[in-house]
């Protein structure tokens, strides 16, 4: 039996894999049902296959995966930050997540949504109190297409020098009378839009009624528009999408739509990035017979990864987790182990690699046996912890944020010890490093930047900066109208253009 998860194309390969124009033009009561039965299927594969709702990789295509993490070239990922002109941001340009398909309860890992409230992608899908919300969500995103994958805004080519009013006329005409021939490739849907956007031709109301008097104009096309109750200049730009041999299907695609359109997309440590940053870190110390890393929040092995990918010297990857679920049974190993195992069968080349893998929450390690020989001994301690309340990883009662509610006594009583270990364990004239944000849950925020600082200064660490993680691109980044700066902390410039960032506290010991 395997411990992953691959490629599995199942779902994707059934009836229920509608496309887009059958789940557009269906009826609510429908949708609904289909959502209903999305779910029921979704849900079964995963508890009795261990297949959740991600593409994954096909397992032949795994080794290359394993390699592609150990060429990442970490010299091309540091980026200027055009704000305070200093090299100080990151970025991770391989997108290497094959961890994830390790650690399939990633999606079991609950984002907190509100005071009191906390949910997760396996929720949506498994559980009926969820169900409102998994339908709202995939209503905005399939049947209003909320992130334009499926239909498109209609705009001719860059070369296109005509009048994009009669571009419209034309275009509409043209696919409405294809689609009623029944052999038609396209569809549309018209878009209410009072914005005028470069090179998007739009229709008016007055066009439309001539082409429904024509009967090409059909209810499906209108989306809920009543063209009598809209003044004959209103516009509406164009959407357009395939049917027939063109149709497209929404799996496996809305899977992250859900995942995005709920706010709860979970995301792995960026290997890449782990593996910038290790080398960063223990390039002073190449040369030793071993280079001990001490990672005090595991998660899902994606520093892990990131440490298994530097061949060039002799790590020994020191970690500690109190999740059981990362912890395999059977095997009678954790998943870590389990994970690394499988990268030696496929990356046979290079120095050798020692991992050390501990059952405990952080706050609690300093008393284990096995980790207490190495006080002293560690190279660099690297982690990105739990962000108190924002994320909970397991229901467990050792899970920090269940184990200390406050966060007055969560930061008294896991963060402090954890960070006193962590500069207890490191050698003198090493680095640490924190990737740890302030949060906000419902009205309330919690510095745990600043926190962070602060005690690790009580230590005796000396702060050094930080290095900025630039996160993907958002949709939902914050820009003031006036200064087009963002309203939110924590941004750089990169390239122009501005970019959100979760900081990675550097401190030294002397």
């Amino acid at each position: 039996m395997s411990y992953f998860y691959t490629k599995n194309d199942d779902l994707i390969k059934s009836p229920l894999n509608k496309s887009f124009g059958e789940l557009f033009t269906c009826t609510e009561e429908e949708f609904a049902i289909w959502v209903d039965e999305l779910c029921f299927a979704v849900t079964l594969q995963w508890d009795e296959f261990g297949q959740p709702p991600k593409a994954g990789v096909r397992l032949e295509e795994m080794g290359s995966e394993f390699e592609r993490i150990c060429k990442v070239d970490t010299d091309k990922m540091w980026f200027k930050d055009e704000q305070t002109r200093k090299l100080d941001c990151v970025i991770d340009g391989a997108r290497v997540s094959i961890a994830n398909s390790f650690f399939p309860n990633i999606l079991k890992a609950q984002d907190t949504v509100g005071e009191g409230k906390a949910v997760s992608v396996y929720d949506l899908f498994a559980k009926q109190s969820a169900r409102d919300k998994t339908l709202a969500v995939l209503t905005k995103c399939i049947r209003e297409d909320g992130f334009y994958d499926f239909a498109p805004i209609y705009r001719p080519p860059t070369s296109f020098k005509g009048d994009l009013r009669r571009e419209a006329r034309r275009i509409v005409e043209e696919i409405l009378t294809e689609e009623a021939t029944g052999n038609g490739q396209r569809c549309l849907w018209i878009d209410a839009s009072a914005k005028v956007e470069k090179r998007t031709p739009r229709i008016n109301v007055k066009e439309l009624k001539v082409l429904k008097a024509k009967g090409l104009l059909k209810k499906h096309h209108l989306n809920g528009v009543n063209l009598s109750k809209v003044s004959d200049d209103s516009l509406f730009r164009i959407r357009v999408y395939g049917i027939n041999d063109s149709a497209k299907r929404v799996l496996p695609l809305i899977y992250r739509h859900l995942e995005l359109g709920a706010g709860i997309a979970p995301n792995n440590f960026p290997s890449s990035i782990a593996r910038l940053l290790y080398k960063y870190a223990t390039d002073r110390c190449v040369d030793q017979k071993e280079i001990v890393i001490y990672d005090p929040s595991m998660g899902f092995g994606g520093r892990l990864l990131g440490a298994l990918s530097l061949r060039d010297r002799a790590i020994h990857y020191i970690g500690t987790d109190p999740n059981t679920e990362n912890w395999i049974k059977e095997l009678g190993i954790s998943r870590y182990e389990y994970m690394a195992r499988i990268f030696k069968s496929h990356v046979r080349y290079g120095k050798e690699f020692k991992g050390t893998y501990i059952c405990s929450g952080s706050e609690d390690v300093a008393n284990n046996d096995e980790f207490k020989k190495y006080k002293g001994k560690v190279d660099f301690v690297f982690t990105s912890p739990p962000y108190f309340s924002a994320e909970i990883y397991s229901n467990e009662p050792t899970q920090s944020s269940i184990k200390f509610k406050e966060y007055d006594s969560w930061r008294d009583n896991f963060l402090r010890p954890t960070l006193k270990t962590a500069a207890e364990w490191l050698k003198n004239d090493r680095i640490l490093a924190f990737n740890i944000a302030d949060i906000n849950v419902g009205s309330k925020q919690y510095p745990l930047e600043q926190d962070t600082v602060e005690i690790l200064k009580e230590f005796g660490l000396r702060y050094e900066g930080k290095l900025k993680m630039v996160l993907a691109i958002s949709p939902s980044m914050k820009v003031g109208k006036e200064t087009r700066q963002p309203s939110m902390k924590n941004f750089c410039i990169v390239n122009g253009k501005w970019r959100k960032y979760e900081p990675i506290f550097v401190f030294y010991k002397p």
